[in-house]
């Protein structure tokens, strides 16, 4: 059982700085100036000694004046912040990328690897080559253009190391990101504009999309609507609602919706201080959950599955035909004992269950013997496999038992038997 997962990956290297409370996340009306300090995976990396800074770069090309370019050339070392608007066509067209960099300071100016090759001067083939949270060394010259430092175009200059591979693999590296200085939701709506690092927590997250999500944020954990979005944010891992995170980007306005647009990344993501009780992602597999079937089936029923998605799988079809089954995956124990209202919640999508109401349901016990079916608020559509958040689904009857178990129950028949994945299960509150 994953039962600290998120916390522990979140504030591993958490430093609290100018806050009254060493709570974290701290509770409405809290001092919300954090510090994380989460060093960025360099593993296998090159990174040469005498490499600068982007805020160093950005001195020297102001140093040289408007539309000046260095003698010598640089190794500029930083995170990759956004892409230009020029960015997948020069890739495809050219070979050649165009991002901005930073330190992982939430104020200050980025740095533009503009028009840059690939490792050792080798033109990029795709677009997967490098990503937003990438840790990356760019070598070249300097040079002001009107103000804007950057590297010449037209690949004189080249990326000289990256962290790619093991980002790619992990949605986005923890970046360092320094918050003294973040906003609030509703500070973000009225200003509206300009760049910053907006705190808050997520009330209506979406399911992940590869390594994007949108979740709508409010300053209360127990707000029913958001009032901010982070549209389409890199996240390392799935947020869930109730977690406290920071996202950095430009503010803009959307019709009537205030939101950080398309493409920025969230840097700093925690589960709210009791939010505990129990998590599960199945990355490693089945775990401590077990499987009932109600008879002898030729295949198992629920598998667990990895990759970027990993999840448990129930399907009851053994390539040829449907089979008739009943199997229930079934959680360990799970302490209630000092709840007062916990929420579930989880991510699954189905296919081709003609009614998933009765075919995929969920059931609680505080003795492992007498199970409560409990409704689940929404199911995906069932064409494609789209995961969708359940929704919260309230335990309240379930609080003060030290030993409540969860099962999701799947049943098929020869006509109708639907592929069920479910992942990423939380138990927990805000207190």
């Amino acid at each position: 059982m994953k039962k600290h997962l998120y916390i522990l990956t979140a504030i591993a290297g958490l430093i609290l700085a100018s806050c009254e409370s060493s709570n974290f996340p701290p509770a409405p009306g809290e001092d919300i100036s954090v510090v994380v300090v989460t060093p960025p995976d360099t593993t296998g990396m090159n990174i040469p000694a005498n490499a600068i800074t982007v805020a160093e770069a950005i001195a020297i090309g102001d140093s040289i004046g408007a539309n000046g370019t260095t003698g010598g050339k640089y190794y500029v070392k930083g995170f990759v912040k956004k892409f230009g608007s020029k960015h997948a066509d020069g890739i495809t067209g050219y070979g050649n990328a165009t991002f901005y960099m930073y330190d992982g300071k939430a104020s200050g100016r980025d740095f533009e690897a503009y028009q840059v090759y690939g490792i050792n001067g080798e033109p990029f083939t795709s677009l997967e080559q490098i990503a937003v949270g990438d840790y990356v060394v760019v070598y070249g010259q300097i040079t002001n253009y009107n103000g804007t430092i950057e590297t010449p175009g037209q690949g004189a200059a080249y990326m000289y190391a990256s962290n790619n591979e093991k980002a790619y693999q992990d949605f986005s590296p923890d970046i360092v990101i320094d918050t003294t200085g973040c906003i609030t939701c509703a500070q973000a709506v009225a200003q509206a504009s300009g760049h910053a690092v907006v705190v808050g927590y997520a009330i209506k997250p979406n399911a992940k999309s590869g390594r994007q999500q949108t979740v709508w944020m409010a300053d209360d954990p127990n707000a029913e609507n958001g009032i901010f979005e982070a549209y389409l944010c890199y996240t390392k891992n799935e947020i869930i609602k109730g977690d406290y995170i920071a996202v950095e980007g430009d503010i803009t306005v959307y019709n009537t919706t205030t939101e950080i647009s398309k493409g920025n990344m969230v840097v700093l993501q925690a589960a709210p201080k009791q939010y505990d009780y129990f998590i599960e992602t199945f990355a490693d597999g089945i775990d401590d959950f077990t499987i009932e079937n109600a008879g002898s089936y030729p295949i198992n029923i629920w598998t667990a599955k990895g990759g970027d998605y990993p999840c448990m799988q129930a399907y009851a079809n053994d390539g040829t035909n449907k089979i008739a089954a009943e199997s229930r995956l079934v959680s360990p124990e799970i302490d209630l004992s000092e709840a007062i209202a916990p929420k579930l919640q989880f991510t699954h999508y189905h296919q081709q269950a003609s009614d998933p109401a009765t075919e995929l349901t969920l059931e609680v016990s505080t003795d492992g013997v007498t199970w409560t079916p409990v409704a689940i608020p929404t199911y995906s559509g069932g064409t494609k496999p789209t995961y969708v958040q359940s929704g919260e689904i309230d335990l309240t009857a379930f609080a003060g038992y030290p030993s409540v178990r969860i099962a999701f129950v799947y049943k098929s028949t020869t006509a109708s038997a639907p592929k069920w994945c479910v992942r990423n299960i939380t138990i927990g509150e805000y207190k």
